[in-house]
């Protein structure tokens, strides 16, 4: 049984639950005492990355995927002994597209605002983004994110009336081939429901109401192999986007230029951020990281450009990045390398979710790693 994350929230009673990170990268897993009242205890965790190739395969990817799924369902199983009543795969592109989507609608006549007339807009809206999509017709969300009646953001619309509507509404697809692969390899090891949402809307749930983000802030989230960027303005969102390079791109473009292998030049990146080369590595490998971080630089502003029609992104940044490129990432989102999304060379405060951030919303048994992406994969679906 599939699920979708609808327009409103039904949350469950408390429940042993599976929640599943399913990335670029590799795939996280963990089994949660899901608690309505408290916060969700972590009982066991379990990731395993994909094979580092040289030159990605979309469909080798897809093969990856299943198969790692396959062995971290049956890590957890092995590890607690529990089927999980519900499983919720968080999914991150390029296993889900999302996109804020504007709807408008205008009548001469003053119309009343109900669940059922929002729900008719936006199922047409659907027919629309799948048309645009071809390939994915699996619906995982459709959130209204903003409803703003006769030009006036409205937080409580139900029951009043306009002539003029605008509904801005959060949708994401997958392919429904991918769906259902997924669905047959969870339930390999477990005969329960599950349930499908998508990564950048959680970590904008997240990043608003858990760490308290109020009017403007950007999300940079940079995955092995796509980086995906969330704008919120005014207290809204205002748009996601992602482009098409991450870590893995960077691994690989020092690689070239260093012409060794991807798992050397992995390691040589590992020690250079920890600056346990010599003086002389460290200069050889200078230029080739350097050279790497530009090209995702150039790639971001060209995202920022495009989502910020006022050319200005708001000043504190929220990063989610591998541990071990943190600091390096951190120290490009600067107005050196941004200089026409800043005011007058104002620094970005950039905030890292880490683990000491997350203790307070989430408990963990001696079996569970202190992941981060899956603790704030946990503390979401747990909200929800």
């Amino acid at each position: 049984m599939c699920e979708s994350m609808g327009l409103f929230f039904t949350k469950d009673e408390d429940a042993i639950v599976a929640v599943l990170d399913i990335n670029s990268g590799s795939v996280g897993g963990a089994i949660v005492l899901k608690n309505k009242n408290s916060l969700p205890l972590i009982v066991a965790t379990s990731r395993r990355n994909y094979k580092l190739v040289s030159t990605p395969d979309g469909a080798r990817l897809a093969r990856e995927m299943l198969e790692t799924l396959d062995l971290v369902c049956q890590d957890l199983q092995q590890k607690t002994g529990k089927r999980p009543e519900k499983v919720y795969c968080v999914m991150s592109t390029p296993w889900s597209h999302g996109e804020l989507r504007s709807i408008k609608y205008e009548k001469s006549q003053e119309f009343q605002f109900t669940e059922a007339f929002a729900q008719k807009l936006i199922k047409k809206e659907i027919e629309n983004f799948v048309i645009e999509n071809a390939g994915l017709r699996h619906v995982m969300d459709k959130r209204i994110t903003k409803v703003s009646l006769n030009g006036y953001v409205v937080d409580s619309p139900h029951g009043q009336s306009a002539r003029t509507l605008t509904l801005d509404v959060f949708l994401s697809l997958s392919s429904q081939n991918i769906i259902t692969d997924i669905e047959d390899r969870i339930h390999k090891t477990w005969k329960s429901r599950i349930a499908f949402t998508s990564q950048i809307f959680g970590d904008f749930m997240l990043v608003r109401d858990i760490f308290d983000a109020k009017n403007d802030f950007v999300i940079i989230n940079i995955g092995a192999e796509i980086t995906e960027v969330l704008l919120m303005k005014h207290d809204h969102l205002e748009g996601t986007a992602f482009f098409p390079y991450g870590t893995r791109n960077i691994i690989r473009a020092i690689s070239v230029q260093l012409n060794k292998n991807v798992y050397e030049t992995m390691s040589l990146f590992s020690l250079y951020g920890e600056d346990l080369l010599s003086p002389d590595s460290s200069t050889f490998i200078r230029a080739a990281v350097e050279s790497a971080g530009d090209i995702w630089c150039s790639e971001l502003r060209k995202l920022l450009a495009d989502m910020s029609t006022s050319r200005h992104i708001p000043q504190s940044v929220f990063l989610i990045a591998p541990e071990s490129m943190e600091a390096w990432i951190r120290s490009m989102i600067t107005p050196k390398f941004f200089p026409e999304f800043t005011t007058a060379g104002r620094e970005f405060s950039v905030i890292i979710p880490n683990r000491e951030m997350l203790y307070n919303f989430c408990h963990y048994s001696d079996m569970a790693d202190r992941d981060v992406p899956l603790s704030m994969k946990t503390i979401f679906i747990n909200r929800v």
